[in-house]
């Protein structure tokens, strides 16, 4: 059996979500084949890092852009900007199609889909793996959704999409969540002592969002919180929190290793990226959101803290005082009780097996 597995490079996420269902199929069926490809790189792989790049640039440095392009954005009506989408990709993944000859198709990313869809495929299925969804992610051949919670899934329901279609299986996070993780295995390796306050730093794998100046905040009381932060592929950040030699701070470099560093941790102050914010509630982690970005990570943030697993904070500012009542026992078990409720570790699992028992027939076009 073959599966195609299609993602974007548009932040870090889409791929690693694909990559994680990778892992996931492998792991229920090692003798399938799976592949994982970025569409756009299909097009070209100067293109895509044009794309790539010009997208980073909006997020740091005009973010409300992306807002607005976002929310414009999220009407299934914008028929112009989906044949545009369709047209730069069809004739390339219909070529691949052809030469992999795929028994199934996931996307990660809407721009695949969208071509797929103009291509008349109708066994592939989409992963939204942000806790809202986006209209421009539908189309009217997807066979299912894999969507981050019930809520999502009762909103596309809502739009018309029959119930048997729309999975809430979670962000496909790493398998490895699944497994069982000492705290205090994992505390003494890193040589933390068990009684410590840990506070877990998050930027996604581009280790973006303003990091370096919420620890010099932390690092500026009197506590003696232990401070951890994942630097994704920043290296910039990692160098400079390196440089500051602080006891009670550990800077880490990009790493495999998310599901034991969680594991350590008492409390993750992160950005709301979808597989972020789900690695933390998968362990039952209480989250705080810092400087989320206008569109999806915003309306992630509001989910989250509708939901009571995470604390919203406009202003780095709020930090320690959101830290410092964050901690405090009866609201760190509240925060820690509703993580664990929304938290799904078997999310790729899940969804690799449903879809297995599912796909039924070869990829085939037409209705």
């Amino acid at each position: 059996m073959k599966i195609l597995l299609l993602a974007e490079r548009f932040g870090h996420g889409h791929l690693k979500a694909a990559q994680n269902l990778q892992k996931a199929f492998k792991a229920i069926d090692p003798p399938i084949e799976v592949e994982v490809l970025t569409a756009l790189s299909l097009i070209g792989p100067k293109i895509e890092e044009l794309a790539s790049g010009i997208y980073l640039k909006i997020l740091a440095h005009i973010p409300k852009i992306w807002g607005y392009i976002y929310e414009k954005g999220h009407d299934k009506e914008k028929d112009r900007l989906r044949w545009l989408v369709a047209l730069l990709y069809k004739k390339r993944l219909s070529e691949i199609i052809e030469e992999f000859k795929p028994d199934g198709i996931i996307n990660t990313h809407a721009f695949p889909a969208i071509a797929l869809d103009f291509l008349g495929l109708n066994n592939y299925a989409t992963v939204i793996t942000d806790y809202d969804y986006h209209a421009f992610w539908l189309t009217e051949r997807a066979r299912f959704y894999y969507v981050a919670a019930e809520e999502i899934a009762d909103k596309l329901v809502a739009r018309g999409y029959s119930r048997n279609r729309v999975y809430a299986f979670g962000p496909p996070i790493d398998p490895l969540f699944g497994e069982e993780i000492s705290r205090q295995e994992v505390r003494r390796k890193l040589q933390i002592n068990e009684n410590s306050k840990v506070i877990l730093l998050m930027g996604g794998g581009l280790g973006l969002g303003p990091m370096a100046d919420a620890v010099k905040i932390l690092m500026g009381t009197k506590k003696e919180w232990v401070i951890i932060v994942l630097c994704g592929h920043n290296q910039r950040l990692y160098k400079e929190l390196l440089a500051l030699k602080h006891p009670n701070l550990v800077p880490v470099p990009f790493t495999p290793k998310v599901p034991e560093f969680l594991a350590a941790a008492d409390l993750v102050v992160t950005k709301p990226g979808g597989l972020s914010t789900a690695e933390a509630l998968a362990l039952g982690k209480p989250l705080i959101i810092i400087n989320p970005l206008p569109g999806q990570e915003k309306r992630n943030a509001e989910f989250l803290q509708k939901k009571g697993a995470a604390i919203f904070i406009k202003d780095l500012a709020e930090l320690i005082p959101a830290v410092t009542s964050s901690l405090l026992t009866p609201a760190y078990q509240r925060l820690t009780q509703n993580a664990a409720k929304l938290g799904k570790k078997d999310a790729s699992l899940n969804i690799a097996r449903h879809y297995l028992r599912n796909i039924g027939q070869n990829i085939s076009g037409g209705d």
